[in-house]
């Protein structure tokens, strides 16, 4: 459908021009027709306009004939595309960070391309994209929801695929979108669109939760540190890849501020020195009592800076492959700089890798090397038995989820056989216990752990339990956003600004939620195993749970209670 728009000069005065749909999709300006005359009239602008569209549509205009690309959009759409081969060709293109790039190819590899429709049938890999329907589609949801995949995963699998059908329709590789679907149409899923609706429920704690999860996490890994991250993580907000991530010149308690400037993240087992997620560049600002939990850090962990982190994998070939050419006496020195060398451009015959063993290993011959080289020594929080840093497939269940639960999380042993939850073994003193170290560590069992916000991950003990005491404090909005490194939007982004005394005054909510914390501690127990903790609760021994120098005397074990001395007589000697 044609545009006209009136125009002015001094040398015509008002005429008309029209805008038409071109060959190529765009929409050209034509202020004249054929001979040269300008169009007076809205009418015959239109009319032109009409008359040159039906001429491009049939192929009779000088304009009709497409472009190159145009023209191989066209063949590849009458020869039809699979979904495989599109994706192969759509994900490289894709602008992504590295986690949302793992996301895609777990999303393409393990979800979308193996689908198959009917059970029986060819899978999505292998089926051309005009092929797919809606009812295929809405099959695949069933079957994931059958499967006990969540609504919000389901839809994340459905806008892939949505956004997959979306730019092939632009490049001319596919008709329609069958994952587009009608409004008012489809399940009705809680997406939590609906007003009034709450999203997922997530678990959090409160100041002295996120004490006691300290304290545990320390007696589980051995050391004062954990205490301190899971302490600075609950009373700033910071994400656990921007906690691990954290480099000493950005840490700065004397300041009182932490300045978010990088984080790690691990995929493969390799690390990699990103930006914040979504550039959220900060600063936060820490009480004192973090500020001072900090330095105390900082003062224990030697700053040894090296060129290359311990972390940094160099590539090598993988070992597993290695062994299999061993055992077959194919391998040899000279096979390990051919591999490494340039793996996909030579053939399988020019590396020495048998047919069966390169199918076997999906052509991934190499393991590690991938990430780039970051300095090492220089971060604040390192991970246990000499690991650089802490991972998240070992933090989350067996520091924060056994302390929380405690219970050390099932899996397969050395044998492969499954194994089910059981309870953190422990020694009942001093309270409030400490693991069991060494042989047969059941059997010296003497008491367990009760749960203590279960379920709760570092996102929750760092995100969303330092949103909840903020919205609890019924700290300004504004000041909530930019400590989480979040945008805010709407008229509030324009007219609200963070101020020193909004900052203030969280800053005084934080010490009060943990001194209250602190003083709820030593009525449970005066002391702790935990040396950082034992220190930090010294005041509150003095002044007791009801006045000075009172003790709680059910709380005190007699094996650690010290005995005084007292005057003994004198033996008579005959």
């Amino acid at each position: 459908m044609p545009y006209p728009e009136k125009r002015w000069s001094k040398k015509d005065g008002s005429y008309w021009t029209v805008r038409y749909l071109a060959a190529d999709g765009t929409w050209p300006r034509a202020s004249r027709d054929e001979n040269g005359n300008r169009w007076r009239t809205k009418k015959a602008a239109e009319q032109w306009a009409t008359d040159k569209e039906a001429r491009i549509r049939m192929g009779l205009d000088e304009e009709s004939a497409p472009s190159v690309a145009e023209a191989a959009r066209r063949a590849r759409k009458q020869e039809g595309t699979t979904l495989g081969t599109w994706a192969n060709e759509w994900f490289p293109k894709q602008d992504v960070g590295i986690s949302h790039q793992k996301g895609l190819r777990t999303t393409l590899e393990k979800h979308l391309l193996p689908h198959q429709p009917s059970g029986s049938g060819p899978m999505w890999e292998e089926t051309l994209m005009d092929d797919i329907t809606e009812q295929q589609v809405v099959e695949f949801k069933r079957a994931k929801r059958e499967a006990g995949y969540a609504e919000s995963t389901i839809r994340g699998y459905c806008s892939t695929l949505y956004t997959l059908f979306s730019d092939a329709m632009r490049e001319g590789v596919a008709t329609s979108n069958p994952v587009a679907t009608n409004s008012n149409r489809g399940r009705r899923s809680g997406t939590g669109k609906r007003k009034g609706a709450r999203g997922k429920q997530r678990v959090t704690t409160d100041a002295l939760g996120a004490l006691l999860l300290a304290e545990r996490m320390a007696l589980l890994s051995g050391r004062d540190e954990e205490f301190i991250s899971a302490i600075t993580m609950y009373n700033s907000g910071l994400r656990f890849g921007e906690l691990v991530g954290l480099e000493r010149k950005y840490c700065r308690p004397d300041e009182g501020v932490i300045r978010v400037e990088w984080q790690l993240y691990e995929s493969d087992r390799d690390w990699y020195r990103q930006a914040p997620k979504d550039d959220s560049y900060r600063d936060v600002h820490i009480p004192q009592f973090v500020a001072e939990l900090l330095q105390r850090q900082l003062d224990a962990v030697p700053h040894k800076p090296t060129p290359v982190c311990a972390c940094h994998r160099p590539p090598t070939v993988h070992r597993f492959l290695v062994a299999a050419l061993k055992r077959r006496g194919a391998w040899t020195p000279e096979m390990q700089g051919a591999i490494l060398a340039h793996p996909k451009e030579r053939s399988l015959e020019e590396l020495g890798i048998p047919a069966d063993l390169a199918e076997r290993f999906d052509g991934d011959f190499i393991r590690g090397g991938r990430a780039p080289v970051h300095r090492g020594g220089v971060f604040v929080f390192t991970g246990r038995d000499g690991s650089p840093h802490h991972r998240r497939g070992s933090y989350k269940p067996w520091l924060i989820g056994a302390a929380s639960t405690g219970m050390y999380p099932g899996g397969k042993n050395s044998q492969g056989d499954a194994q089910k939850e059981r309870p953190v073994p422990l020694l009942a003193e001093p309270w409030p216990g400490i693991p069991v170290r060494g042989r047969s560590p059941r059997k010296r069992s003497e008491t367990a752990w009760e749960p203590i916000a279960p379920g709760i991950t570092p996102h929750g003990l760092a995100r969303h339990s330092h949103k909840r005491a903020m919205i609890e404090g019924r700290v300004p909005e504004v000041l909530q956003h930019e400590r989480l490194g979040h945008e805010m939007g709407g008229i509030g982004a324009v007219y609200s600004q963070v101020t020193p005394a909004m900052v203030g005054t969280l800053l005084d909510l934080l010490t009060a939620n943990w001194k209250a914390s602190l003083e709820a501690r030593a009525k449970m127990h005066p002391h702790s195993p935990v040396a950082v903790l034992d220190e930090l609760l010294a005041p509150y021994r003095k002044q007791g749970a009801s006045g000075e120098n009172s003790k709680i005397i059910s709380q005190i074990s007699p094996k650690t209670a010290p005995i005084p001395l007292r005057r003994r007589g004198m033996r008579a000697v005959s």
